[in-house]
């Protein structure tokens, strides 16, 4: 099986469909896959051939690299300032409670609570944070080495 746009040897694993057109995961809703499929659906377009709608746009290759960092710099401290602005409050807290005489001590208990809470919050939210940078850097990871994968081998099967 071939891919409609660019002729490339595709698997029954790894062919995408777009309205009955077969593509590979390169050509797959790109620019030309909709050109080819709005062509076949008999709607106007441009040029008339699959090699021309190829040539006319070429398709973007996955990223070779993993470096997702670069791009999420500003997320990443977001998340570690607020991961220690939660440790902060949870410091001052603590120390605010136990330097309360003991004539206030209940009522800077429920200070510290609610002190202790606020920030372990903030710790959780920046460690969420955290935790979806890394989700989606490994994302990342995993579509450069299927894509090295089926590059390599040509099919799955």
């Amino acid at each position: 099986m071939q891919c409609e746009l660019c002729g490339k040897e595709i698997s029954r694993a790894s062919v995408f469909y777009q309205d009955d057109v077969k593509f590979c995961s390169r050509c797959f809703e790109s620019e030309g896959a909709n050109r080819l499929v709005a062509q076949r659906q008999g709607q106007a377009v441009e040029s008339t051939s699959p090699a021309e709608i190829s040539r006319s746009s070429p398709t973007p290759a996955l990223p070779e690299t993993t470096d997702a960092g670069q791009n999420l710099n500003a997320l990443t401290t977001y998340a570690q300032i607020l991961s220690g602005l939660g440790w902060a409050t949870m410091i001052v807290t603590a120390f605010f409670v136990l330097g309360t005489p003991n004539a206030n001590k209940m009522m800077a208990l429920g200070f510290g609570l609610y002190g202790v809470f606020m920030g372990f919050s903030l710790v959780v939210a920046g460690q969420a944070v955290q935790c979806f940078l890394a989700i989606e850097a490994n994302t990342r990871k995993t579509a450069v080495v299927l894509n090295r994968i089926l590059e390599g081998r040509g099919e799955l099967d």
